[in-house]
């Protein structure tokens, strides 16, 4: 498929976390029609903070909203891990991406409501818990579960680990385990110990 293939193709997108929205800008840049279908009643995203590297700052640049995205992140030179006294264990400057040298941080929730903030009116459908997917050849049809349904040229799984497409038409397995685990918090400055400057 070539990208002028999208254009006027309906898309359904399930999930409207970063990724599902991320895409749906995408998508409709490119003049796909979107409608993305998030399962929860509101959006709002649970977690800590993540870093938007200058590769996908130059993207959001190209879409149009790095300033949206920029607004309510904070740029970062380099990233830096100190142990308790604090002497350095790791410092490493970020990937440069053109003339994008930084990497922004931000907090998943402020990210997902910039991203969904840039999104015409109604393309996001709250309430959209998907039960079934059907596929039917050259469309696919999706079942909620309110009993609502939604056809499309194509779909886009964003719905996540616990997938509801992936297992219906692909696999029921759980994810493995990687035997890695990442713990992620954020603290306020005050209780830095002065470690952050």
């Amino acid at each position: 498929m070539h990208t002028q293939d999208l254009k006027y193709l309906k898309i359904a997108i399930v999930g409207a976390g970063y990724g599902g929205a991320a895409a749906a800008k995408a998508l409709s840049l490119l003049g796909a029609d979107v409608t993305v279908h998030e399962q929860a009643p509101a959006l709002g995203e649970v977690g800590a903070g993540i870093g938007l590297r200058p590769a996908t700052m130059a993207r959001f640049r190209q879409w149009g909203i790095f300033d949206a995205i920029a607004k309510v992140s904070s740029p970062s030179d380099n990233c830096e891990i100190l142990t308790a006294t604090p002497e350095p264990i790791m410092k490493d400057t970020w990937p440069e991406s053109g003339d994008q040298k930084q990497t922004y941080l931000i907090h998943r929730g402020d990210f997902i409501e910039a991203l969904t903030g840039v999104l015409p009116e109604g393309m996001v459908q709250l309430d959209h818990k998907l039960e079934k997917i059907e596929d039917k050849g050259e469309t696919s049809v999706l079942t909620f579960a309110s009993g609502r349904t939604a056809e499309a040229d194509l779909v886009v799984a964003a719905d996540g680990i616990r997938s509801t497409i992936r297992q219906q038409l692909f696999s029921d397995k759980a994810p493995v385990f990687s035997g890695e685990h990442a713990y992620r918090a954020v603290i306020s400055l005050d209780d830095a110990h002065g470690m952050v400057t």
